[in-house]
């Protein structure tokens, strides 16, 4: 599969500079939001080796909110050229990661995938997800 990104636009809320200090304790303001959008797409959707799009091109926008750096929610629309309705399927996830220490994170994650029901015959069935993985380092 060729994948070409078409549009990549990314918006990060700039932290606050400022720092309090006490004569015992200093502390630094940081934002607490992210917000990332993006676009792309290629000339063949292929899943486990086998061509979801028929050969054809596709497409797909996505946006995603970040919370402390720790929490993400996305949402992604992909559209398959020669299918109807235009949005042939999306996507909603959720994650979250937390880092211990040097050698020592989680990430846990939630996603769903809803397709159309008209084209569940034609791509795949809807379905959720979860996954969570620890990590030593």
């Amino acid at each position: 599969m060729l994948q070409v990104l078409f549009t990549d636009a990314s918006a990060q809320v700039t932290p606050d500079s400022s720092v309090l200090k006490n004569s015992s304790v200093t502390v630094e303001k940081t934002s607490t939001h992210s917000l990332y959008a993006g676009t792309g797409f290629g000339s063949n959707m292929v899943y486990l080796g086998t061509t979801i799009s028929n050969d054809r091109p596709f497409g797909y926008a996505s946006v995603s909110y970040g919370f402390k750096d720790h929490l993400y929610f996305s949402a992604t629309g992909y559209t398959l050229s020669g299918f109807t309705p235009f949005l042939a399927y999306y996507s909603l996830d959720m994650s979250f990661s937390h880092t211990f220490n040097s050698w020592f994170d989680i990430g846990l994650s939630l996603s769903r995938y809803n397709v159309t029901e008209s084209l569940e015959d034609t791509l795949f069935s809807s379905f959720t997800y979860a996954n969570a993985t620890l990590g030593f380092d």
